[in-house]
């Protein structure tokens, strides 16, 4: 470009010499669905299907127009902006709605199945030991005549298991004994059995009974008789015998209602902290995430708890060690000192003459009463009791008979010994270290230390799972401690106004 400048001068000129376009700021699309998790009404930027599938989740049936969309539009380069769509049914999982199962009367003329696919007029349904006859069907609703075949009406409850009988008039004979065919009677004469179309172990029903068909010869029935809780009979000459097909557990009984809390919808965090949080919420805990995705979280809570684990040595006398919560042990030498958190004792039971289970909470003795405890936990497979000593007066031992209520019963092949504390000194426990402990009665005695470990570490929950696998040791958090140095910072500045206001009175 030519200069327009009449006289010497500078001339700054401004030369572009991008050769691409840049396409995280040029090619932006947006796109609302249904997606499985994510904050709802919330626009997202999302620059990968990495990031697409961590905010949103997977793709499923209901929503896989929306996911591949989004998906291939940021392979051709694009950034999106995302929004999950709200609906009428999304909610969040909280921790207080419940689902109360209702049975189905004695008197329930309709039943209520989860699916009543095949199901027609004149079919039987079985539900326990009551068989029912079905006269109509509507969706998942059977009308039905109740205690039909013979049986007896009862109350049932939801869920249970739904067994199909359809009688097949198409295939259908007489009985042709030339008399009664007794109610004893195994050998069952048909006119023509070819015209059952059955095969061995399948059932047939004449008037009010169902018989199983358990050999076949020409036109000589082998049955047995009084089958799905009906009732052996006499039956006439000439009268009709039906094939009858059976479906095991077809469906299930579907009598429920919802009750509770209606959950509520947090469509997102800002949502949460300008309307949910500070309002009063008849819930403590809800999914983070609207919908089923949040539905199959589990809720665990743990405090910092104890510090160590001591594992100590068995006494040589006199009875079992009392380490009381609370209590102070030392190890001066080392400076160390800690509270008891609390003492526990592990019991491995002989798998010889083991009996009946261990419940918590229950109590337990051994060597004939001469030791009490309280049982906290009872680990079958690995046959290990935990309890907390009471009375006693000798301690637990191998070869000592451990018995608990319900005839439970087991023999002692193992003791340790724990004492869960928590350290009131800088410096931590070591092995061959020695405590006191604190009976209630007596002088305290000395105790070894045979073992330490971290408590956090061993910490279990559900059935042999760690926290120190899915979370660090909790602590004070940093909301607690900005509100501590706040709190300290408002004691000094009063600390400091309180010497002012005394200087007029310490003058001579």
């Amino acid at each position: 470009m030519a200069s327009t400048q009449l006289s010497p001068g500078v001339v700054v000129v401004e030369r572009d010499l991008t050769t691409v376009a840049n396409t995280v700021v040029d090619n932006i699309g947006v796109i609302a669905g249904s997606f499985e998790k994510g904050p709802v009404e919330e626009v997202v930027d999302i620059l990968s299907e990495k990031q697409l599938l961590q905010v949103f989740g997977k793709p499923n049936d209901q929503n896989y127009e929306f996911w591949y969309s989004a998906s291939q539009f940021m392979l051709y380069g694009g950034s999106l902006k995302v929004i999950r769509a709200n609906s009428a049914s999304l909610r969040n999982a909280i921790d207080k709605a419940t689902v109360v199962s209702a049975n189905l009367s004695a008197s329930d003329t309709v039943v209520s199945v989860v699916s009543s696919t095949n199901f027609s007029v004149g079919d039987h349904i079985r539900i326990d030991s009551e068989l029912m006859t079905v006269t109509a069907v509507s969706g998942n609703d059977v009308t039905v005549v109740r205690g039909a075949l013979s049986t007896s009406a009862a109350s049932h409850v939801a869920g249970r298991p739904i067994s199909l009988l359809e009688p097949i008039t198409a295939n259908q004979t007489t009985i042709n004994e030339g008399g009664v065919f007794t109610a004893s009677d195994t050998t069952l004469t048909v006119t023509t059995a070819p015209n059952l179309n059955i095969a061995v172990n399948g059932y047939i029903i004449i008037g009010n009974e169902i018989l199983q068909v358990t050999a076949i010869t020409a036109n000589n029935l082998t049955v047995s008789r009084a089958q799905f809780g009906t009732t052996a009979a006499a039956h006439a000459d000439g009268a009709d015998v039906t094939k009858l097909v059976v479906t095991i557990d077809a469906t299930n009984l579907n009598e429920t209602n919802v009750t509770g809390i209606t959950p509520p919808l947090i469509k997102n965090l800002n949502f949460y902290e300008t309307t949910v949080e500070s309002a009063a919420n008849p819930w403590v805990w809800a999914a983070r995430t609207p919908g089923t995705y949040g539905n199959s979280l589990k809720i665990l809570m743990t405090d910092a708890g104890a510090d160590q684990v001591l594992t100590v040595a068995s006494p040589s006398s006199g009875v079992e060690w009392s380490f009381p919560a609370g209590a102070s042990i030392q190890y001066s030498p080392a400076n160390v000192s800690a509270k008891v958190y609390h003492y526990s004792v592990l019991v491995k039971l002989d798998s010889v003459g083991l009996a009946g289970t261990f419940v918590a909470g229950a109590a337990v003795t051994a060597a004939s009463g001469a030791v009490a405890a309280t049982v906290v936990a009872w680990d079958p497979g690995r046959r290990i009791l935990e309890v907390t000593v009471g009375s006693s007066t000798t301690y637990f031992q191998n070869g000592q008979t451990l018995t608990g209520p319900g005839g439970a019963t087991g023999t002692i092949v193992g003791v340790e010994r724990r004492v869960y504390t928590h350290a009131t000194s800088s410096a931590l426990f070591q092995v061959n270290q020695n405590v006191s402990d604190s009976p209630t009665v007596g002088a305290a005695r000395t105790v070894i230390i045979l073992g330490v470990r971290a408590e956090y570490e061993d910490r279990e929950f559900g059935d042999g799972q760690k926290w120190i696998n899915i979370a660090p040791r909790p602590t004070t958090s940093q909301f607690i401690n900005e509100r501590v140095e706040r709190m300290m910072k408002c004691t000094c500045l009063f600390s400091m106004q309180m010497v002012r206001s005394l200087e007029p009175l310490v003058q001579f």
